[in-house]
């Protein structure tokens, strides 16, 4: 029996010494392989030296460089240099680059020969200005209408322009920055209708009407401001009417809810603008247009075949309101 206990006693000993001896030839391979990565790492040809940054227009390149340089300096875990070329992340280092600038939509980066770092940025393109306040605060918003930065008193002209404060607990405008005012669909879809405008005024009026500003007044009414070449001005007045609920999000101001809205949303605006041509061609309306001493003020087209306009007479300020069914 004592024979036995010893036996087996032996044997998990020379288990112990072979588990240990296997233990340490793993360690032992692990530290030679790290001291070798680690050397390897620092060599020089392998290290980022140069950084080139191209395609920003209003963004510096010296402040790119700073972020970039600030992500490349230093060791990881002490050993590793962050500028070796096998170990950077081209994805996040794009993604500092874009939640840093809000302006830049995408980067791309690539090495050059290992030691130089290229980097391409893509800064948004404004498409419209949106103030708030209907005054000269107003900010730039690219082609899917994300809100990205301000801009300039001498924007206003330069790109179409929307009016209407949407969320009155808003105060800053860089609150809004990184937000939409509408759903990329809706504005889309806002923006076409009046461009069909201009088509239906351009071949019904006289004079070079265009559609300047966008005004908001709801969550579905909505004033397009026309403007010729002598900066006189009218209007029409729409409503989009039931297109579904309307609601604040992280990421948009007014945003439509469901598919079915969107496919109502589309047939109000066609029918709108079949009413707007109707109205242009009525009898009731051209015998009061001819009338060289009157202007139009607006011409309201909230209320489906109910057409509403108004006239005023240039001598002594008169007005004329028509109503006309279509």
């Amino acid at each position: 029996m004592a024979i036995k206990r010893e036996v087996l006693a032996s044997s998990k000993k020379i288990k112990r010494k072979k588990s240990f001896r296997t233990f340490s030839i793993f360690l032992c391979l692990f530290i030679f392989v790290f001291v070798l990565c680690a050397q390897l790492s620092q060599i020089e040809r392998l290290l980022i030296k140069e950084v080139e940054v191209s395609g920003n227009k209003n963004i510096p390149s010296g402040e790119i460089f700073d972020l970039i340089k600030d992500s490349l300096n230093g060791r990881y875990i002490g050993f590793f240099p962050k500028n070796n070329f096998l170990y950077y992340s081209k994805s996040a280092m794009a993604d500092l680059i874009v939640k840093k600038y809000l302006r830049i939509e995408k980067v791309e980066i690539r090495t050059d020969d290992f030691e130089k770092l290229k980097i391409i940025v893509v800064e948004r393109t404004p498409h419209y200005v949106w103030c708030p306040n209907r005054g000269n605060s107003c900010l730039y918003l690219d082609n899917n209408g994300l809100v990205y930065d301000k801009a300039p008193n001498f924007s206003d002209g330069v790109f179409l322009r929307f009016e209407g404060k949407l969320d009155d607990s808003i105060i800053k405008l860089e609150d809004y920055f990184n937000k939409k005012i509408f759903e990329t669909d809706k504005l889309n879809k806002l923006v076409k209708f009046g461009e069909e405008a201009n088509k239906i005024v351009s071949r019904n009026m006289e004079g070079k009407w265009e559609v300047n500003t966008i005004v908001v007044k709801g969550r579905e009414d909505f004033d397009y401001i026309f403007k010729d070449e002598n900066d006189r001005t009218w209007k029409i007045m729409i409503s989009t009417g039931d297109v579904g609920n309307n609601y604040l999000s992280a990421n948009s101001i007014l945003k439509d809810n469901t598919q079915k809205s969107s496919v109502t949303f589309d047939s109000i605006l066609i029918s709108t603008a079949r009413n707007l041509e109707t109205t242009l061609q009525s009898k009731a309306y051209l015998n009061i247009s001819t009338d060289k001493n009157k202007k139009i003020e607006y011409i309201d087209l909230r209320f489906g075949n109910k057409v509403f306009y108004k006239f005023s007479n240039d001598v002594g300020g008169k007005t004329a309101t028509s109503t006309s069914g279509v």
